[in-house]
């Protein structure tokens, strides 16, 4: 059995962290930066956006979470990102050129040619692009 995975982007710290503990009583989140695994932290749900895994991984082995921005790889550049759709709560391709549609991000695509370019926290500028 898969566990669930998240992630969390830190407002005031500007940082992505691997989450180890989400307490639904106090309404916190701790996680650790990849790059820091000691070294805990420990901040309110206020200031933070929990993201969870897809449970997939792009063409290069890297994990697709919620708020990942990822090429297709189809011929013309055609970037999504991942987003929850608030009434199913499934995960849906969201692109960013709004001449494209929509569409579930399913078990059953085929996402040999998905690849991570970035995040909607770390990398803005993807997003301006469009």
């Amino acid at each position: 059995m898969n566990n669930l995975k998240f992630r969390v982007w830190d407002k005031k710290l500007q940082i992505l962290g691997t989450v180890s503990n989400i307490d639904f009583e106090f309404e916190e989140v701790t996680f650790y930066i990849d790059d820091e695994e000691e070294l805990d932290v420990s901040q309110t749900f206020k200031d933070v956006e929990i993201m969870q895994s897809t449970g997939l991984f792009d063409k290069n082995g890297k994990e697709i979470f919620e708020g990942d921005i990822i090429d297709v790889g189809t011929r013309i550049p055609f970037l999504n990102k991942i987003q929850r759709d608030e009434e199913t709560a499934y995960l849906k391709l969201v692109p960013l050129d709004k001449r494209w549609t929509e569409s579930y991000f399913t078990n059953f695509e085929d996402k040999s040619r998905y690849e991570v370019v970035g995040n909607i926290y770390e990398n803005k500028e993807l997003l301006r692009k469009w």
